[in-house]
């Protein structure tokens, strides 16, 4: 459910930015806009996935010792399964959320844009889920090493870095 609700909020920017931010923007100038703006929103779906998985990792480190010592699972496979998951996630999400800005920024401006290319497209999906995720997984153990009250408040630090770097930049 949480992660229906951040693909919501990401298109609720999209559609900000198509139609509220856009008023000013020629058509010569519409690719650099939709490039831009799909930057913003790959930037803000991967942390917020990143932070959806520091919060699955705080509910559980409390039984992973349990569960790496009494069944197969090592912490190799662990770590290479939450890797694999979020690459694989954040490059389906970015996708989505890239033909989301594509179509909708394509209607308001009324030609085709879309991406000159497209590895340079996917490449931007995972560096930025390569980004976010070890960066999310060091603050949550962290807080598992330090104190587990500073958890809710240090899960949220990849999405107000995203905040930081899509709008202030």
């Amino acid at each position: 459910m949480n992660s229906l609700v951040t693909r919501g909020f990401s298109f609720l920017w999209i559609a900000m930015g198509v139609f509220i931010e856009s008023a000013s923007v020629t058509n010569s100038s519409a690719v650099y806009y939709t490039a831009s703006w799909y930057g913003i929103i790959a930037l803000l779906a991967t942390s917020s996935f990143a932070t959806s998985i520091a919060m699955m990792i705080y509910y559980q480190s409390s039984g992973l010792s349990y569960f790496t010592r009494f069944s197969k699972l090592t912490p190799k496979y662990y770590l290479f399964s939450l890797y694999f998951t979020m690459l694989v996630t954040t490059t389906v999400v970015s996708v989505i959320m890239g033909l989301g800005v594509v179509s909708l920024f394509s209607y308001h401006f009324g030609e085709t844009i879309a991406p000159k290319n497209w590895g340079l497209f996917f490449l931007d999906a995972i560096l930025s889920g390569v980004f976010y995720l070890p960066l999310s997984l060091f603050l949550e153990e962290l807080t598992v090493v330090t104190s587990r009250k500073l958890s809710n408040a240090i899960s949220f630090i990849p999405i107000i870095l995203a905040y930081l770097f899509g709008f202030l930049i």
